[in-house]
């Protein structure tokens, strides 16, 4: 597997499980779009510059979203949501380790 960091999600990046909702949404829109989405498992993929910068999980993505906002420098939200919090575990570590973010090699421990 090579290392891809254009912003299109593959085939073979989600090979593993298959989300039920994908979405791209402007940091602008983080607020205003995620208020009501609780209790759902997402991933989500920030992008910068047509590259995936960071790739992260999180089961209540308004919040999350809205932390990162301040402290990382990104343009669009790639979202992919999970029926399962395995799936989405998963889905990440999978993800993760298919576009190597810059913003995620300091603490992921990409297995094998």
């Amino acid at each position: 597997m090579t290392r891809n960091t254009n912003v299109q999600i593959t085939d073979e990046a989600l090979a593993f499980a298959k989300p039920m909702l994908c979405a791209v949404i402007s940091r602008t829109e983080i607020t205003q779009k995620l208020n009501k989405v609780k209790g759902r498992y997402f991933v989500y993929l920030l992008l910068k510059d047509n590259e995936v910068i960071y790739v992260g999980r999180s089961f209540n993505l308004s919040c999350r979203l809205s932390w990162h906002k301040y402290r990382k420098d990104f343009k669009d939200v790639y979202l992919a949501e999970y029926e399962t919090y395995a799936e989405c575990c998963q889905a990440e570590k999978q993800i993760t380790k298919y576009y190597s973010p810059v913003e995620n090699k300091l603490w992921v421990n990409y297995g094998t």
